[in-house]
């Protein structure tokens, strides 16, 4: 269990030390900068699901057909 909590951890803290660089050494924009963390963000949720069980915890998710293809 700790493990399995600490892989999360682990792939939230790469995920956001990647967008630090890439804003730090970049002279990217808010326009763009915006959109990928977005994309950022659902990879992390993509990688995690099975781990964080959004679909046991939150089951009226599965309604939305974009939710569906993204927790399933």
């Amino acid at each position: 269990m700790i493990a399995a909590t600490f892989s999360i951890y682990v792939t939230v803290g790469f995920s956001a030390l990647g967008l630090l660089v890439v804003q730090n050494f970049t002279s990217m924009n808010l326009y763009l900068a915006l959109p990928l963390a977005g994309v950022v963000s659902l990879c992390v949720v993509a990688i995690t699901k099975r781990r964080l069980h959004i679909a046991e915890t939150f089951p009226d998710l599965l309604i939305l057909r974009f939710a569906r293809l993204l927790l399933s």
